[in-house]
């Protein structure tokens, strides 16, 4: 799959993607059935140092019945286990499936026990977070990571498209302006008052062709 997206093959490099995905995701079904039944939400992490892709396979019990998948911005400079605590808060502040009674995750959240308390709220009952190091459960773990990768290194694929799309249209207004370089931050300014009084301003800034 990586060697086809590097060669621009991206057809054949999404066929390839859903192959694997449908082949790990049974794998992930077959490993969860030699454990006893369990319900269980296990999160999987891949990050750079501006955002991270985030998988979660809901597992009730003991087989994976449905998987959600979301992208975080990192505008603050967070520790692993600042951003683990920050994207188990937000998914379960209102999630659909509900909060299980194990959640495991790939480094604990950076106040366990504040986490723990939050997801014990949402459950009205024990909720027990955990790093699996063995098993049937650290296998699923690392399914679900390489889940995120796969799901991360689309994104940046998809990512590097539009920041050469932004880049073309960039230097079109350049050409368009007569500028001596492709306006990289624009600033726009509008000033007011009523009657010289009540003054107000505002600023919308476009920077690398993004507000």
């Amino acid at each position: 799959m990586h060697e086809a997206a590097n060669g621009l093959e991206f057809e054949r490099a999404s066929v390839l993607r859903d192959k694997l995905e449908a082949v790990r995701a049974a794998d992930a079904v077959r490993q969860m059935e030699l454990e006893h039944p369990e319900d269980l939400d296990v999160f999987g992490l891949a990050e750079d140092e501006l955002e991270a892709a985030v998988q979660v396979f809901h597992v009730r019990s003991g087989k994976v019945v449905g998987r959600s998948a979301l992208f975080v911005d990192k505008v603050e400079d967070l520790t692993p286990a600042q951003l683990m605590e920050r994207i188990l808060v937000d998914v379960y502040a209102d999630a659909v499936s509900g909060v299980p009674r194990q959640v495991l995750v790939p480094t604990m959240p950076a106040d366990a026990e504040a986490v723990t308390e939050y997801l014990m709220d949402h459950r009205n009952g024990p909720v027990a977070l955990r790093v699996p190091v063995r098993g049937p459960k650290r296998a699923l773990l690392q399914t679900v990571e390489h889940n995120a990768g796969d799901a991360f290194v689309r994104h940046r694929l998809h990512r590097t498209s539009d920041h050469n799309s932004r880049a073309r249209a960039l230097e079109s207004l350049q050409r368009e302006l007569g500028l001596p370089d492709a306006p990289l931050r624009i600033e726009c300014y509008d000033m007011s008052h009523l009657q010289g009084t009540d003054y107000v301003g505002s600023m919308v800034v476009f920077e690398d062709g993004l507000p």
